[in-house]
């Protein structure tokens, strides 16, 4: 259970979420964190963040 809680919680959400705040939760961490909006200086370390 505690894989599951984690994918939650980097969504941001509280488990159990209905699938539209998941969707909706996940499109905008996609559009915040996509390579092509990012500045270059985070384009370097971004992927170190999501690791820790």
């Amino acid at each position: 259970m505690k894989e599951i809680e984690r994918y939650y919680r980097v969504l941001g959400l509280e488990v159990g979420a209905s699938l539209e705040d998941i969707n909706e939760a996940y499109r905008d961490l996609a559009f915040i964190w996509h390579p092509d909006r990012l500045p270059k200086t985070m384009k370097d370390c971004w992927p170190k963040q999501w690791l820790s």
